[in-house]
């Protein structure tokens, strides 16, 4: 009798894990999209990615937790240009489930399992928002090591934050 208990126990365990790498797997699917335009340095634009295959609409994502240069703004352009040579025409692996107030799903991006969020702010190419990011100390290490390295927009001094920037615009009209 222990002996069909201990190979029933087996069986089920065995169960209770393929059923968990079935789940697995389809979460990490149901998480893909293909990048197919970057609007500035922290938006692009992806259709999800099922069987190998673009479906659904056009989904706007907004890299949560950082800030880039505006378009018009100093390194504006060349944020974006770096976010365009790391993900644009690749799948990735999104993570997130909140709109922001413009519609965008805010995203944390991932590439060949790489949290591109955080490569935009240690390379430079844009800032940790900490009014959205308060608790995401990470991001903190990562924005005071590009400044003390001067990598990207901190090698040049005066730089404006695009929230800044933002603010300064919508006051001039």
């Amino acid at each position: 009798m222990k002996k069909k208990t201990k190979i029933l126990n087996i069986s089920i365990l065995k169960i209770i894990f393929l059923m968990i790498m079935m789940f697995s797997v389809n979460i990490f699917s149901a998480n893909m999209y293909k990048v197919l335009y970057v609007s500035d340095g922290d938006t692009v634009a992806v259709k999800k990615i099922e069987n190998n295959k673009e479906t659904g609409n056009l989904i706007k994502v907004r890299l949560y937790g950082i800030d880039a240069p505006e378009l018009k703004q100093d390194y504006g352009y060349a944020s974006k240009e770096f976010l365009m040579k790391l993900i644009r025409g690749k799948t990735v692996r999104i993570e997130g489930n909140k709109n922001d107030r413009y519609g965008r799903l805010l995203g944390t991006v991932y590439y060949s399992n790489e949290n591109i969020n955080e490569k935009m702010v240690a390379t430079g190419n844009a800032w940790w928002y900490e009014k959205y990011d308060k608790k995401n100390t990470k991001l903190k290490q990562l924005q005071e090591n590009a400044q003390k390295n001067k990598l990207g927009l901190f090698a040049k001094k005066g730089y404006i934050t695009p929230w800044e920037f933002r603010k300064m615009k919508s006051n001039k009209k």
